[in-house]
C-alpha cells in the first residue's frame, strides 16, 4: 500500500531544497536528477516528484534532462509553509494556552484576509 502521507512529504521536501538551492530565484535552473539526488532520491522517483510539482504548478520543466526551475506560485508555497511552521511552533508552546482566545484571533486577523485562507489551508492538510 502507498503511503500518501510519506510521498507528500517528499514532494515538500524536493520543492523546499530546490527553493534552498534556488536562493528563492525564479530564473536558476537545476537538473531534476541533482535535486532528488541531494535528497537520496532515485531518479525515477525525482522525476515523478517534479512531475507532480509541475501539475501543481510550483515548477516549470525548462528543458530536456529535464531541466526544472521554480514559478512564483512555488516561491510563495515554500514562504507560507515556513510561516504556518512558525505559527504552528508558536500555537503548539504550552505558555499560548492561557493566552486568550482574543488574542489569537487579534494575531491572526493580523496577519490579513489572504493569510487566514491560507492557514485553514494547512491546518487542514497537516490535520490529515
Amino acid at each position: 500500500m502507498i503511503d500518501s502521507s510519506k510521498i507528500k512529504r517528499k514532494r515538500e521536501l524536493f520543492l523546499r531544497h530546490l527553493y534552498k538551492k534556488s536562493d528563492g530565484n525564479i530564473t536558476c535552473i537545476f537538473l531534476v536528477e541533482t535535486i532528488g539526488k541531494d535528497l537520496g532520491f532515485n531518479k525515477d522517483e525525482s522525476i515523478n516528484i517534479a512531475l507532480t510539482l509541475k501539475e501543481q504548478g510550483y515548477i516549470e520543466v525548462t528543458s530536456m534532462g529535464p531541466y526544472i526551475k521554480l514559478t512564483a506560485l512555488g516561491i510563495e508555497e515554500v514562504e507560507n509553509a515556513f510561516i504556518f511552521n512558525k505559527i504552528k511552533i508558536f500555537l503548539n508552546n504550552p505558555w499560548v494556552i492561557t493566552i486568550s482566545g482574543g488574542v489569537i484571533v487579534a494575531f491572526i486577523i493580523f496577519l490579513g484576509k489572504n493569510w487566514i485562507a491560507k492557514l485553514i489551508k494547512y491546518f487542514i492538510s497537516y490535520c490529515n
